[in-house]
């Protein structure tokens, strides 16, 4: 599944808000789509691993369908935050919902970024 430029800045400005620059460098150049994220915390001793990658996905997940709502899906990603933090995923939507409004500007300029090599 390849990952769209909205998703993919989503992502990535999550990462980045979380705290994890280096993570969302490799997401950018890399652009991974949400499973091969799931790989980057699953060595990860952090207590918050979980949670940050459940928010880093659906934040993803938010941005595509803010920006492409039609035949938007988020199965994908609604099952790894599940797996990665084993509760209700209320709190982590309404996370990532917040994060992805604060910070569409940011998330709009990045899109349009990944997009432009994929159109020459």
């Amino acid at each position: 599944m390849p990952s769209t430029p909205f998703g993919l800045a989503g992502a990535v400005v999550a990462a980045r808000s979380l705290g994890y620059a280096n993570v969302a460098d490799l997401i950018l150049d890399e652009q991974m789509p949400p499973p091969r994220i799931v790989r980057l915390f699953t060595s990860s001793a952090s207590k918050a691993a979980g949670h940050d990658l459940a928010l880093i996905v659906i934040a993803g997940s938010i941005a595509r369908c803010r920006a492409e709502p039609e035949g938007w899906r988020a199965d994908i990603e609604r099952d790894i935050a599940l797996k990665a933090i084993g509760a209700d995923l209320g709190k982590i939507t309404a996370a990532a919902t917040t994060l992805v409004n604060k910070n569409w500007g940011d998330i709009e300029r990045l899109a349009a970024s990944i997009a432009a090599p994929r159109a020459a």
